[in-house]
């Protein structure tokens, strides 16, 4: 697996922050982020 760049990391961020914001305003942000970038990546 390779690494994201700057600019992807901060887009990745920033669509997880707009998702969560969306889907559950309410949860655990870190949780919400971890599994995110889990069910994507791993």
């Amino acid at each position: 697996m390779r690494g994201f760049t700057r600019s992807e990391l901060v887009y990745l961020l920033v669509m997880v922050a707009k998702e969560q914001a969306l889907r559950a305003p309410g949860a655990n942000w870190a949780r919400y982020y971890a599994r995110f970038f889990a069910a994507r990546y791993i």
